[in-house]
C-alpha cells in the first residue's frame, strides 16, 4: 500500500475515535513513518526484529505544568509498515489505527484502565510488544513484583539489549532484591564505572537504602543531569535531605530551596544515555 493511502486510512480512523479521546489529542500531533528508528525501538524497549505499531513522544497530560503551551506539540507515530504486515486488509488497518492510538493516549494521560483494556486487545497481534508496554503500565501502577516478571520474559530472550537489563536491575533494586549490586556489576563491565547509566545505578541502589549522601556523591558525578531520570533521582536526594534531623539547619533550607525546582519531574526508571554508542 502507497504512503498516501495508508494516511488516508489514519485520518479515518482519527475521525471516528471516541469523544474522549478526541479532546486528549490537543496539541498531539499524529504522523506516519515507515518503519520504527533504532532510537524509538531502545525507547520502547524492543529488541531487533520486534515489533512497534505505535509511539507515543511528549509529555503526559498530568504532568504538563503551567508553561507546557510553549512547548511543540507531542507526537504519536503510526508504523505502516508493522501495521500492515499485521492486517489483512483495510479495516483491519483501520481497526488497529484506532487501538494503537487509544492505547497511546491512554498510557500516557496516566489513564490506566484504558490502557489495560486497549493493551489486551493488542495481545493476540504481538506478544512481545503486549509483554514490554504491560511492563510499563505494571511500574507506573507501582506493580512492581509484576512489573519484573514482564522484564524477566524479555531478558531471557536471546540477546536482551542494555536497556532490558537496565530496567530489570532498577526493579530487583526497588523489590531489594539481594543480587541487584551484583547485576550492577555485570553493567558496569559492559559500560565503565564512568557511566552515568552505572553511576544513576548505585545512586538509585543507595537511595533505596535510605543513604542519600553515598548516593549523592554518585549523582554528583552524573554528566547528563538534565535528563529527567537523573532529576528525579536528585529529586529524591533533596527529599531525604531536608528531612535528615543530622544536616545543620542551614543545609537543609538550602535543600528545600533547591527541591522547589524539581518538583514537576516525572518519575521514570534509569534512562540509558549510553545504548546508542553501543
Amino acid at each position: 500500500m502507497d504512503r498516501e493511502r495508508f494516511e488516508w486510512l489514519v485520518a479515518k480512523a482519527l475521525e471516528v475515535l471516541p469523544e474522549e479521546f478526541v479532546v486528549r489529542l490537543e496539541n498531539i500531533t499524529v504522523v506516519v513513518e515507515d518503519q520504527p528508528t533504532p532510537r524509538q525501538l531502545v525507547r520502547a524497549r524492543l529488541k531487533r526484529g520486534q515489533t512497534l505499531f505505535g509511539l507515543y513522544e511528549g509529555v503526559p497530560l498530568t504532568r504538563r505544568g503551567a508553561h507546557y503551551g510553549l512547548v511543540v506539540p507531542d507526537k504519536i507515530t503510526i508504523f505502516q509498515g508493522p501495521i500492515e504486515s499485521a492486517c489483512r486488509d483495510d479495516a483491519e488497518i483501520t481497526a488497529q489505527i484506532q487501538r494503537v492510538v487509544q492505547h497511546e493516549i491512554a498510557i500516557f494521560s496516566d489513564n490506566i484502565p484504558d490502557a489495560e483494556k486497549y493493551l489486551s486487545e493488542l495481545r493476540e497481534l504481538d506478544q512481545v510488544f503486549f509483554y514490554n508496554r504491560r511492563g510499563t503500565l505494571r511500574y507506573k501502577q507501582e506493580r512492581y513484583k509484576e512489573a519484573l516478571e514482564d522484564v524477566e520474559k524479555a531478558y531471557d530472550s536471546d540477546y536482551p539489549t542494555l536497556d532490558i537489563r537496565v530496567q530489570r536491575i532498577i526493579l530487583m533494586i526497588i523489590l531489594d532484591i539481594p543480587q541487584a549490586e551484583e547485576e550492577i556489576l555485570k553493567i558496569e563491565g559492559i559500560l565503565g564505572d564512568r557511566s552515568d547509566v552505572v553511576r544513576g545505578l548505585r545512586c538509585n541502589y543507595y537511595l533505596q537504602k535510605g543513604q542519600w549522601a553515598i548516593a549523592n556523591q554518585y549523582w554528583q558525578q552524573i554528566w547528563q543531569k538534565e535528563l529527567p531520570s537523573f532529576k528525579e533521582l536528585r529529586r529524591v536526594i533533596l527529599e531525604l535531605k531536608k528531612g535528615d534531623m543530622k544536616v545543620p539547619v542551614p543545609e537543609r533550607k538550602e535543600a528545600k530551596t533547591e527541591l522547589s525546582k524539581y518538583l514537576h519531574v516525572v518519575k521514570l526508571p534509569i534512562v540509558n544515555p549510553d545504548i546508542e554508542e553501543m
